[in-house]
């Protein structure tokens, strides 16, 4: 499954490195055994406006074609919209504005994953 000629291919960044602290009770040490690990790029998500307001879109349409399949947000009416991408094994994620005239956007999932993941993104 192709995006549309007219689309814009976006692409969040392949992964993103961590470094958590723990703020330790007395007497104990913190630890962290996966120290600035990078986390794999997982899924995305649109948002009316950014993250923190939390009012993430969901899908307008599901498009399959055989094993493929796509979600597509139609975003029409929808005055400040964002990607959001989110990382394997953590709940930081990275977001940014998308240009107001966004008008859709479109998400390819991955068979190989059963599409619990995307492999590619477009916005027109």
């Amino acid at each position: 499954m192709a995006l549309s000629a007219k689309s814009a291919e976006l692409v969040c960044p392949s992964g993103l490195v961590v470094r958590q602290t723990a703020e330790a009770p007395t007497g104990w040490t913190g630890f962290d055994a996966a120290a600035e690990r990078e986390h794999p790029f997982h899924i995305a998500e649109i948002s009316e406006g950014p993250p923190q307001r939390r009012i993430l879109l969901m899908p307008t349409r599901e498009i399959k074609q055989g094993k493929n399949k796509a979600l597509v947000y139609d975003l029409g009416s929808i005055r400040q919209p964002w990607l959001i991408c989110s990382y394997t094994d953590t709940s930081l994620t990275l977001s940014r504005s998308l240009p107001a005239h966004t008008r859709r956007c479109t998400f390819v999932l991955d068979h190989a994953t059963n599409y619990a993941s995307v492999k590619q993104m477009g916005c027109e």
